[in-house]
């Protein structure tokens, strides 16, 4: 086995080019035994010099970069610094790019204030399984350097020593304690695009409209026209056997791989559009939920929302709830779901006061959290399975064209990461936007503990 923790003392130093700009640098280890003079290097004579920084700046660091070989069930820790070189607090939000509970942090946010470091451990827990295991901790924030910081990590597992370890035993491990309170960062999808909705297939593509046409594209950007001329379709999504369904505002529409287009439910005008628990289509609109069966099409009236315009919707992880985001109010309600897909009792008001009420999408993580965007307060909301309170996840208020629409997960195949929402941005041109969530979808195939 390697030794564990190496001689050489590794230090991983990340400093941008605003630190470097301003001409800081980090404090120099002064040892007074030697008579340093740090007046000669601050004269502030005449009242010329200011040592002041107005924003924060960040530097991360870190004890080791390579943990070592370590046996099945063995741990091995490192330390993470936050330095702020600045003269204002910054607020450092970290995502994870390993979700799989090999490796932990303890919190997601590190508060730091001027002229100060925080440290947090960073743990590598061998899995069963043979293998190099590597993480980056992406560190965004607030400061005067404001892209986010990024260190790389990596350790090797000996796997249980039975000599025949098969990775597909391996279930991944995901605590809900280590969920970030907001998002740490969003970007742009370079080719593709979206109206109000987008459906993942399962080669990596994605689809949505450009207001006119529906628009295939993949992660690096490479785009085609899949079919033209449909209109501003809204919610969409991929039927089981590979056909893509998706909304209008006349119709639910079947679109085939080959291109063909038919009807599912005509004269249903809906927005939100989900596949139930039941294998079945379920859609929001109209003034009501529906329940469509796509092979026959035969839609069914479930319920409405009252005063409140049924508009989104998405199920818990379970299946057992149904969320409906609305238009009115600001309410989102749920009703519970039986083992065979049919709702039970009646809808009631789930949380109350989620923007200023007008729902265009309902996402919902592994832990059960539901993500709303509300168009009026221009804000992505997060909303608590457990209590029904809500916070803003991300705020778009500041950002021209910058409110998103459908808050679809994605499903992991080709880059588009089941840890991360997207979301189409109508008011800029159709583009795609990804927010970084750092929590799985709900359809994820590992194991999830502590949720709310």
């Amino acid at each position: 086995m390697r030794e564990l923790f190496p001689g050489r003392h590794l230090l991983v130093l990340l400093a941008l080019s605003a630190l470097l700009a301003s001409g800081c640098q980090r404090p120099a280890d002064d040892d007074d035994s030697n008579d340093d003079d740090d007046s000669a290097d601050d004269d502030d004579i005449g009242g010329d010099d200011d040592d002041s920084v107005s924003a924060g700046i960040l530097i991360v660091t870190a004890d080791l970069s390579d943990l070592g070989t370590l046996e099945s069930g063995a741990s091995a820790t490192t330390s993470m610094y936050f330095e702020n070189a600045g003269g204002s607090s910054l607020v450092v939000q970290l995502a994870l790019s390993d979700l799989s509970g090999a490796w932990q942090i303890p919190g997601s946010t590190v508060n730091v204030a001027p002229f100060s470091t925080e440290s947090r451990p960073l743990t590598f827990n061998a899995p069963a399984s043979a293998g190099t295991y590597s993480l980056s901790v992406n560190a965004a924030h607030d400061g005067a350097n404001p892209s986010p910081q990024e260190l790389v990590f990596s350790a090797v597992s000996e796997g249980d020593g039975s000599g025949d370890d098969d990775d597909s035993t391996s279930v991944p491990v995901f605590d809900c304690l280590l969920a970030p309170p907001t998002a740490a960062s969003e970007t742009i999808i370079p080719g593709a695009r979206g109206y109000h909705g987008l459906a993942f297939d399962d080669v990596g593509e994605v689809v949505g409209s450009d207001g006119s046409s529906l628009i295939k594209s993949d992660y690096s950007g490479s785009w085609s026209v899949f079919l033209p001329g449909t209109g501003p379709a809204q919610q969409m999504l991929y039927l089981p056997n590979g056909d893509l369904a998706y909304a209008t505002f006349s119709g639910v529409m079947r679109a085939t791989p080959a291109g063909g287009i038919s009807v599912i439910g005509a004269g249903l005008n809906l927005y939100g559009l989900a596949m139930g628990p039941d294998g079945l289509l379920w859609g929001a609109g109209d003034a009501g939920v529906y329940r469509i069966d796509q092979d026959t099409g035969v839609s069914t009236y479930l319920f409405g929302t009252g005063s409140d315009s049924p508009h989104s919707l998405g199920f818990s992880p379970a299946g057992d709830t149904l969320y409906v985001g609305t238009v009115g109010s600001g309410t989102v309600y749920s009703a519970s779901i039986d083992p065979s897909g049919n709702v039970v009792g009646a809808a009631s008001a789930f949380a109350t006061g989620v923007g200023g009420g007008w729902h265009d999408g309902v996402g919902v993580d592994a832990c059960g959290y539901l993500y709303i965007p509300d168009y009026w307060d221009s804000r992505l909301f997060r909303v608590n399975p457990s209590t029904g309170l809500s916070t803003i996840f991300m705020d778009w208020t500041s950002v021209p064209g910058g409110y998103g629409h459908g808050a679809v997960f994605g499903n992991g195949i080709g880059g588009w990461s089941e840890s991360n929402l997207y979301v189409p941005l109508p008011y800029n041109g159709n583009q795609v936007k990804e927010v970084i969530i750092g929590v799985p979808r709900k359809e994820w195939a590992g194991v999830v503990i502590n949720a709310p």
